[in-house]
């Protein structure tokens, strides 16, 4: 029984929720002193990133017509000021955030109570979902160790730099002030990676559990319409969902009765699907606005200047994590429309004809809700899908060559 529970538990989603804690997005408890706890570790990572965000822009200021430095700031404040934007939504709408994983966790779930074969499906994409997670928190933290440890191992003592140009109060070239601004940008850094992961992991695994969801429905909806039998006469046994040995009245249109609990199910999913929408649209759209000028001001560099090993190491692990940020949100949220498209081509696969008439009616609301597929946008300007990746990389190119073509003038 123990092994069972370890199989069909959704470890995707518990991990999930330990970086939620850990990451500074959601507190532990809504009360008591894990909350207090929450609250100071939030401020320090609104403190430290908020003030680096003022020391780049400083540093901009003083820079003068310095394009390898201008460039290179604008693409870490923009990088910053996404991931602020994404700590003040946690700290504006906690509670949010927490429905949206326990609807996932808990109220989708529910419905598969007696299904245990979906219990088994739904925890085996889970281990999926975790070791996508597992390589994410793992390529951010690559991101962040390429641009603040290995300066200290590519370069004499004598040469080494700060990981990022931000301006001051005291000298930071030598001594302390180097080590003490060297571990506050190292921190900044780290934390930027971990408010801007941890928010990206929350839709790319909620968008998963919904895939999963609406695979699984479509096994209902296939096991529906293959209990349906020539005789549809009173007493014709078409069993439950799960509870086979379970049989129907006389006068019970069982198969009905099925198909409405796939409705409801259904219903679940798009509540969900609606609700991470809206919740995290302004998000997605920030962080594809971001990426693709991130995007168009590597290349720039990397086309300009001659480059060392350590910045190409720094931007190449840059650009990649970009790039995969973007892409996790197309390409999930491509699965997400394609999966829920599906739901209404299987609802009409159903031997609808031999049903009753009242099986007909509850087949046919479930198509009607199944003609318009779930997305994940960014408002009205994105619906992200495969497309709309290749169109975002092709804007970021445009904008290089753009870019590029002013600077040979």
């Amino acid at each position: 029984m123990k092994s069972e529970e370890e199989d069909n538990r959704n470890v995707a989603m518990d991990f999930l929720v330990t970086l939620m804690h850990a990451w500074a997005l959601v507190s532990r408890s809504t009360s008591g002193p894990w909350l207090l706890v929450h609250h100071f570790y939030k401020a320090v990572v609104f403190l430290c990133m908020g003030s680096l965000l003022v020391s780049e822009l400083i540093a901009i200021g003083i820079g003068g017509d310095d394009m390898l430095t201008l460039s290179l700031n604008t693409c870490v404040m923009l990088s910053n000021a996404v991931a602020i934007y994404k700590l003040v939504l946690s700290t504006v709408w906690p509670g949010r955030y927490r429905s949206l994983v326990e609807n996932v966790v808990r109220d989708l779930t529910d419905h598969l109570s007696h299904d245990p074969s979906g219990r088994r499906r739904l925890g085996a994409d889970s281990r999926t979902a975790y070791t996508f997670t597992m390589g994410f928190v793992v390529c951010g933290h690559v991101t962040v160790a390429s641009w603040s440890l290995l300066p200290l191992l590519l370069k004499p003592v004598e040469k080494l730099r700060l990981p990022l140009v931000a301006w001051t109060p005291f000298d930071s070239s030598c001594g302390i002030g180097f080590l003490v601004t060297y571990v506050y940008q190292f921190t900044c850094t780290l934390f930027m990676a971990w408010t801007s992961g941890a928010t990206d992991l929350i839709c790319v695994n909620v968008v998963m559990q919904l895939c999963s969801h609406l695979e699984i429905l479509c096994c209902h909806l296939q096991r529906v319409g293959g209990q349906c039998c020539s005789d549809v006469g009173s007493s014709c046994d078409h069993g439950y969902l799960g509870k086979s040995a379970e049989k129907p009245a006389p006068d019970k249109d069982d198969l009905r009765d099925q198909l409405r609990r796939c409705i409801r199910y259904h219903q679940e999913i798009i509540s969900v699907a609606r609700e991470m929408d809206s919740l995290l649209w302004s998000i997605v759209l920030s962080q594809c606005l971001c990426g693709m000028t991130v995007l168009c001001l590597l290349l720039f560099q990397m086309a300009l200047y001659t480059l060392t090993i350590e910045t190409i190491a720094k931007y190449l692990s840059y650009m990649a994590s970009i790039l995969l940020q973007i892409f996790c949100y197309c390409w999930f949220g491509d699965n997400l429309s394609s999966k829920s498209s599906d739901v209404a081509r299987v609802a009409y696969s159903c031997a609808w004809t031999r049903g009753s008439a009242g099986f007909g009616r509850s087949l046919c609301i479930l198509m009607a809700r199944a003609q318009k597929p779930l997305i994940v946008s960014g408002g009205s300007f994105y619906v992200l899908s495969r497309e709309a990746f290749i169109r975002i990389l092709n804007a970021s190119y445009s904008y290089f060559a753009v870019l590029y073509s002013m600077s040979d003038e």
